[in-house]
């Protein structure tokens, strides 16, 4: 188990590498040399076989004489002396050990040892050779004892056979010095070659260590944790210059990131910054309306009174919600949008029709139902008092302001309608609608008001009629009571 835990584990190209180079040139070395050496072994087995029968001819037409007139001392006496000779040769690879010579009717002339052995006594001969092809025969006897049998032929007869016994443990011998030999400097060469790989390994993975090392440590504030070098290898110099052109584009990346952040930041808090202003100056406008008022005309009835002290408590109220927000983190709780919200606001917007002499025509349908559908009041107010000012300050002097309030049961419809200046630029007219540009008073309370629709789920849309300079601009805003109920059905419906 512990074994196959350690397989498991990332192999180091510093060990592995090396070892694995090694094991390849000891396989491929090693089953060259046996190659080789099966070669050698099998060819020079069969050079001595071929010897050791051309050596026992040799001896056997040596004794051939002795062997016609079957004289035992002198075929004792040559093969004793050839026997010996060969067996105190230091270099021979064989050594016959058995000689045995047989007559015709194969009976036994001599041997070599004579122990225990009997002149006239029969020779077991093998079935071969063929007394009628008169060949050699050389068979093994043991794993290192090879018997050679070679008839002594005269006039095409056999008139005799010579069986000899070799050993050839001296050639095992040698073959196995000579293997002993050959491994040595093999081994050798295997060790140098695993101390070359391992160095020619150290020097390629030091560089790739330092660069596994540098994208571990990198940080994009830091430019000075890593500092790759110029190798040797054109592979590796590529890879860190690539790893280079990698670092640099994540830094200016990163860079760019925060730049982009910072510039986003302050755009949020520029946007925070003019909605509030416009938030908290719609409310100080209209208690500036009632104060003018009150300053005006000092005897007021007291219905007249009761009510300016009204909207200035209103403005008051908004003002006090903005603020409660910006410093809870959280948005304003705002009353229920209802027909007295409205009068307020046709109040507040007298003072400037007034001014600029126009006629307001105000209409509003169906008020009965507008508490129903639980709209804030809030910002429903700061929407309506919003599309009023724009079109108040977009009128020619003298022309008509409509403003019309539907309540259908489902939604509150803000139609308001007005002439516009017959020099007005319409490109610019156009982009502060749909773009929300800042375009001086116009544009921001445009934007406003569009943030404010989108927030509260409405639609707000508009209508330019360049022919006759009017602009209509409609806003629908959905129930609140009937969003949460449709919320409700969804949820409950079946997928």
């Amino acid at each position: 188990i512990q074994l196959m835990h350690l397989r498991k584990r990332p192999r180091s190209l510093i060990h592995w590498l090396p070892a694995t180079i090694s094991g390849v040139v000891l396989i491929a070395m090693v089953f060259g040399v046996a190659l080789m050496a099966m070669i050698f072994y099998v060819n020079s087995k069969q050079d001595l076989q071929n010897s050791t029968l051309q050596m026992t001819r040799v001896i056997a037409h040596a004794i051939k004489d002795a062997v016609r007139y079957e004289d035992i001392w002198q075929t004792y006496a040559i093969l004793s002396e050839m026997v010996h000779n060969t067996s105190k040769s230091d270099e021979a690879l064989v050594v016959p050990i058995h000689a045995t010579v047989a007559d015709r009717q194969r009976n036994l002339l001599a041997a070599i040892p004579m122990e225990d052995r009997t002149v006239g006594e029969p020779v077991d001969l093998p079935n071969q050779p063929d007394p009628s092809t008169l060949r050699p025969l050389v068979r093994p006897i043991s794993a290192m004892r090879y018997q050679v049998t070679v008839p002594i032929i005269e006039g095409g007869q056999a008139i005799g056979w010579l069986v000899m016994d070799y050993d050839f443990a001296p050639f095992y011998r040698k073959i196995s010095r000579a293997g002993l030999l050959v491994a040595v400097p093999v081994l050798a060469f295997i060790l140098l070659i695993s101390a070359l790989v391992r160095r020619l390994v150290q020097r390629l993975l030091v560089p790739l260590n330092r660069l596994s090392a540098c994208l571990l440590a990198y940080e994009p504030t830091r430019n000075d944790l890593c500092e790759l070098e110029t190798t040797d290898f054109e592979e590796i110099n590529r890879i860190n210059e690539a790893f280079d052109k990698m670092r640099h584009k994540l830094e200016e990346r990163d860079r760019l990131q925060r730049e982009v952040q910072r510039e986003q930041r302050m755009a949020v808090v520029g946007q925070l910054a003019a909605q509030v202003a416009h938030e908290v100056n719609n409310p100080l406008g209209g208690m500036l309306n009632v104060v003018n008022t009150l300053r005006r005309h000092d005897h007021l009835p007291p219905s007249e009174l009761k009510e300016s002290l009204h909207l200035l408590e209103t403005g008051l109220l908004h003002v006090r919600d903005i603020v409660t927000a910006l410093l809870k983190d959280a948005r304003p709780v705002h009353h229920v949008l209802t027909e007295h919200d409205l009068r307020d606001i046709e109040r507040l917007i007298q003072l400037r029709i007034k001014g600029r002499n126009l006629h307001f025509d105000s209409r509003k349908d169906n008020l009965n139902k507008l508490e129903q559908l639980g709209l804030p009041a809030t910002p429903v107010r700061q929407v309506m008092i919003n599309l009023l000012i724009n079109a108040t300050n977009a009128s020619p002097d003298g022309e008509t302001l409509s403003f019309h309030v539907l309540v259908d049961g489902h939604a509150l419809h803000i139609n308001v309608d007005n002439a516009f200046k017959r020099d007005e630029n319409m490109a610019r007219l156009r982009d502060a609608l749909e773009q929300g540009a800042a375009d001086g008073e116009r544009g921001l309370g445009l934007w406003i008001t569009r943030q404010i629709v989108e927030q509260l789920g409405g639609l707000l849309k508009w209508e330019i009629d360049s022919s006759h300079h009017h602009l209509t601009i409609t806003v629908i805003l959905p129930g609140i009571r009937n969003q949460q109920n449709g919320k409700e059905a969804r949820s409950d419906s079946p997928d």
